[in-house]
């Protein structure tokens, strides 16, 4: 686990430029995951995300047609490494509102059963409509069942 560690970080600084601080900390499962979809996406990758329910508030009229995260760190194990503003959508997404405040509509973004979001950072993967979304990257990950990441 800990090579996985290492392997991912070092893959981000070689992309970026950058030299992180070492790991030297305990990191989680939850850790892992999270940095090996970090590096996916600054790979140009499209992965699996999470399953939902998720709020999005938005000024605009409707719902969004993705959902945005913005750009962040990730610490582990003492590394902070820098995680893509990325979109997450899918093509049954659906929105039901949850509130409406000053102009501002708070909705609870849902997908059918089981399945989960896709995500890509759309400054490393250009992705329309009409693109092909079954090229999936997976994690890989020793001992984390593919079917519960996100």
């Amino acid at each position: 686990m800990l090579t996985e560690v290492l392997g991912d970080i070092v893959a981000i600084e070689r992309i970026t430029g950058e030299q992180f601080d070492l790991c030297e900390t305990r990191f989680t499962d939850q850790h892992r995951v999270l940095l090996r979809r970090t590096r996916l996406l600054h790979e140009r990758k499209l992965v699996r995300s999470g399953r939902g329910p998720m709020r999005v508030t938005t000024a605009g009229d409707g719902p969004p047609q993705a959902i945005h995260a913005t750009a962040s760190t990730l610490d582990v194990g003492g590394a902070v490494v820098p995680m893509l503003a990325s979109l997450m959508w899918h093509p049954h997404m659906s929105a039901e509102v949850l509130g409406v405040v000053d102009e501002v509509t708070t909705y609870s973004m849902t997908i059918p059963g089981s399945e989960r979001f896709l995500e890509w950072a759309p400054e490393k993967l250009d992705l329309r409509p009409d693109s092909d979304f079954s090229n999936i990257a997976p994690y890989g990950l020793i001992g984390i069942d593919e079917a519960t990441v996100g």
